[in-house]
């Protein structure tokens, strides 16, 4: 299957572009002047897990998350100010236009407890998921009734702690 290339929009329209298996090239120089060969930008996870390109146009840089620009792309643009994008499986590296959909906060918020990712856990199920550490993420996950991501972030100490 060949790759599909599409322009961004907003900050770096005309100077880069993103693909439909979540990747961002640059077409010109940091002058404005077009490449030869478009380079590659590299993406790296912020500190919530999202993927995020670092877009550098007339000296100004700026973070864009990536399922953004690939839904802007590929689906269209946000529909209303409330929307924001969401990951159908929950994976937030895994930005391709099947993957990504268009939700607002409400929904988005009402999806993240459907996939265990806007969890809080009650202190005792932490203490009872890192007192098992040779147990499969799956068994605890089933265990507890929470998602296995949500067990490998107790596991990783990524979870807040409730009474």
């Amino acid at each position: 299957m060949t790759e599909e290339w599409r322009p961004i929009t907003g900050h770096g329209a005309g100077h880069y572009e993103v693909s439909d298996q979540g990747r961002v090239r640059r077409l010109t120089t940091r002058g404005g002047r077009l490449l030869a060969l478009p380079t590659q930008v590299k993406v790296k996870p912020n500190r919530k897990g999202y993927m995020i390109a670092k877009l550098t146009v007339g000296g100004v840089t700026r973070d864009a998350r990536l399922h953004v620009l690939v839904l802007e792309a590929f689906v269209g643009p946000r529909p209303t100010p409330e929307h924001e994008g969401d990951h159908e499986d929950g994976v937030r590296h895994h930005n391709t236009p099947g993957n990504l959909q268009w939700l607002t906060h409400a929904e988005n918020l009402a999806r993240k407890r459907e996939f265990g990712t806007h969890a809080t856990i009650p202190f005792a199920t932490i203490q009872a998921i890192r007192a098992q550490p040779d147990r499969t993420l799956v068994d605890l996950a089933a265990e507890h009734g929470i998602h296995f991501s949500t067990v490998a972030r107790v596991r990783n100490g990524q979870t807040r702690i409730t009474a």
